[in-house]
């Protein structure tokens, strides 16, 4: 049985249709970690399995009795071809137990929170990110999000070329006595779809595996100073005709929804799978998407 407690994110797998929903719960070796429960009619859930855990490397900086990391929560995205998830890494730094001694709307476990960036196929096998910095990161001292990140929210919201995800925030550690803990909603800031990106200098190449297109294609890249052209082949490899690299017309500027297109006029396939080549010079590409399924 879930309740507020768990810290739960909610997600819907686009591929099967299920409802996810993720959720904070004690481990026995790991201290608290995310679960995942399935459903597909959000009534019955299946039973909840560990999908992430802080490991080695997350304890590494760890000196004196008492002190751990643990994940507090994380918040799941659905997106392009599998999912991302912001999980807020906690350093614990302390644990009252004595709980006489914790005051009325303070924490008996102490510590600093941040937000780091994981991807997963399949929502339930994670995979890290390198190297583990922060994506959003706690601000100076005295600010209001410098003493911890707690939370997430599970929605993105997509306005014109930003992606925007809120937040909850502390002006102290976590298990700081009030009022000189103050809690906030913050904003996080990337460009669309700007989580991370793939950077080439001179004949960069990027080819998909064979992919159904449903409309225009849509890159999303940094080509200032360089240039991202596009071609079309088929599922076996071969040239399809008027969508080579010579063909494509380039994109030579920075753009968060530049359509794909050729010299020729011609319009990607919709009736076969085929396979889409970049090629990118001094460029950086964020996401490369059909029609609109990018938002």
């Amino acid at each position: 049985v879930l309740n507020p407690s768990d810290n739960i994110s909610l997600a819907q797998d686009p591929f099967t249709g299920d409802y996810l929903a993720y959720h904070r719960r004690p481990s026995s070796s790991k201290g608290r970690c995310v679960w995942l429960s399935r459903s597909s009619d959000f009534q019955t859930w299946s039973k909840p399995e560990l999908v992430f855990a802080p490991d080695d490397i997350d304890k590494a900086w760890l000196h004196n009795p008492g002190e751990r990391t643990e994940v507090n929560n994380m918040s799941v995205f659905p997106h392009a071809a599998g999912f991302i998830a912001l999980p807020t890494i906690f350093r614990v730094l302390s644990v009252k137990s004595d709980t006489a001694k914790v005051t009325n709307g303070q924490s008996s476990t102490d510590g600093i929170l941040d937000v780091q960036l994981i991807t997963s196929a399949d929502g339930t096998h994670w995979q890290r990110t390198q190297p583990r910095l922060p994506v959003i990161a706690r601000g100076e001292r005295g600010s209001f999000d410098g003493g911890a990140i707690i939370g997430v929210s599970s929605t993105c919201v997509h306005v014109r070329d930003e992606t925007w995800v809120y937040y909850t925030a502390l002006t102290t550690s976590h298990g700081a006595p009030l009022p000189q803990k103050r809690s906030s909603i913050g904003r996080a800031e990337w460009r669309r779809h700007g989580f991370v990106s793939l950077d080439a200098g001179e004949n960069g190449r990027i080819e998909t595996k064979p992919v159904l297109l449903t409309g225009p294609l849509i890159v999303n890249a940094d080509a200032e100073g360089g240039e991202v052209r596009v071609a079309l082949l088929e599922a076996d490899g071969k040239p399809i005709a008027n969508c080579t690299l010579e063909d494509s017309e380039p994109l030579q500027t920075n753009a968060t929804r530049w359509q794909a297109s050729w010299r020729s006029k011609a319009q990607p396939p919709t009736d076969r799978p085929v396979r889409v080549v970049l090629s990118l010079n001094q460029a950086r590409l964020f996401s490369l998407y059909c029609g609109t399924s990018l938002n």
